[in-house]
C-alpha cells in the first residue's frame, strides 16, 4: 500500500494541477499490479475539478472508474471532501455512458 500525502504535494507545488498531476504518476505505473493506494487528505482545505482532472479523472480516463474505485482509498478526509470526490465519480459516470 501507498500512502500520498496530498498536503505534501500542494506544498511542493503551490498548484493544484501539477499536485494532480503528480498524484497520477506515482499511481499510473503501479495501478496494473496489485498496489493499492491511500490519499491522506489531513491540511488540505478544498478539493477542486482542476486536481480531480488531472490525478483521478486521467486514471478514470485509462482504467476505468471501478478499477479507481478499487485501488485508491482515503484517510483523513473532511465530509464535504467526500461528498465532492463521490459527486466527481458520478458526473464521471454519466459523462462516460453519453459518449
Amino acid at each position: 500500500m501507498t500512502t500520498i500525502i496530498i498536503s505534501n504535494l500542494l506544498d511542493r507545488h503551490q498548484s493544484y494541477p501539477l499536485a494532480g498531476d503528480e498524484v497520477y504518476n506515482i499511481i499510473d505505473p503501479k495501478m496494473t499490479g496489485e498496489e493499492s493506494f491511500i490519499m491522506d487528505m489531513a491540511g488540505v482545505s478544498s478539493v477542486p475539478t482542476v486536481f480531480l482532472n488531472a490525478s483521478l479523472g486521467r486514471l478514470i480516463d485509462v482504467y476505468g472508474i471501478a478499477n479507481v474505485k478499487s485501488k485508491i482509498g482515503f484517510v483523513n478526509i473532511m465530509r464535504a471532501q467526500l461528498d465532492r470526490i463521490r459527486k466527481y465519480f458520478d458526473d464521471y459516470a454519466e459523462v462516460i455512458e453519453k459518449r
